[in-house]
């Protein structure tokens, strides 16, 4: 997740961390295994200085492997290859704006995990940062984590507020 937070960080217009909320999905199947990433969709406004703006984008090419591996022992293996998303930012008065963007890095990384309820911890060993997710799909075949965040930053005096919803679908 901390590659996708990098990622839009980079075009400059939006700010994605991780937060939650309950929507009462029962986890009754095994998470443990490999989940290969399917999509990821990103939707979110923010206000900057004044003009509001959205934002909208999802995985438009996959190559490579892309995956996580949620092992018995509560560690955790991912691997991303390439991957390539759209975005289209709107803003009033103007036409929206379509971009590519190809991310690099692995979303995951190595590290440990655990399962709460309707909730995965994912903690990479690189940072040591834990990411809450919800988990919104749980199937044998499917699995749907979610963020939510509301972030208000003040850059250079002018303050900007964002709030921002990322899913990722994975699938085995």
């Amino acid at each position: 997740m901390k590659k996708v937070l990098l990622f839009v960080l980079t075009i400059g217009l939006f700010t994605f961390t991780s937060c939650s909320e309950d929507n009462g999905v029962e986890a009754l199947e095994v998470i443990n295994g490999r989940w290969d990433l399917e999509d990821i969709q990103i939707m979110g406004s923010t206000d900057f200085n004044g003009i509001s703006m959205t934002m909208e984008g999802s995985i438009s090419s996959l190559s490579g492997d892309n995956f996580i591996v949620f092992n018995n022992d509560n560690t955790s293996n991912s691997v991303s290859g390439n991957v390539v998303m759209d975005f289209t930012i709107t803003m009033p008065g103007m036409p929206p704006i379509t971009q590519s963007q190809a991310v690099e890095g692995d979303f995951f990384e190595n590290g440990t995990w655990d399962k709460q309820g309707n909730k995965i911890s994912i903690t990479p060993d690189s940072t040591q940062e834990t990411y809450v997710l919800d988990i919104e799909e749980f199937s044998s075949s499917k699995l749907v984590l979610s963020s939510d965040e509301a972030t208000l930053m003040d850059i250079e005096g002018m303050e900007s507020f964002s709030e921002m919803n990322v899913k990722m679908i994975l699938v085995r």
